[in-house]
């Protein structure tokens, strides 16, 4: 079982804090500027857990799948008007980097 199953699992089934870095967490953490330019999903999940707080790990990954799939595709750029964005900015108060 790979890294992104084992958080998964935690989180979902048991409750536990966890970071679910899929291709989605990667590309918005990216674009939201919660990371610059990391692709590697252990070192993103490594930044986000310096982010976002333990009990809501879970969730925020699981919004930024919803998003990335819905609104923030890899050819569309929406990621600012997005609901994702508005809650986990009134959720943990850290703002878009536009630089």
């Amino acid at each position: 079982m790979g890294r992104k199953s084992a958080n998964l699992i935690m989180g979902d089934v048991f409750g536990k804090p966890a970071i679910v870095t899929d291709t989605h967490c990667i590309r918005l953490s990216n674009r939201m500027g919660l990371v610059d330019g990391i692709k590697d999903p252990k070192k993103v999940e490594m930044a986000l857990w310096k982010l976002i707080p333990p009990e809501e790990g879970s969730d925020f990954c699981h919004r930024l799948v919803n998003h990335g799939r819905e609104v923030c595709t890899a050819r569309t750029k929406r990621i600012v008007t997005g609901v994702v964005w508005r809650i986990s900015v009134r959720k943990t108060g850290y703002r878009y980097n536009k630089s």
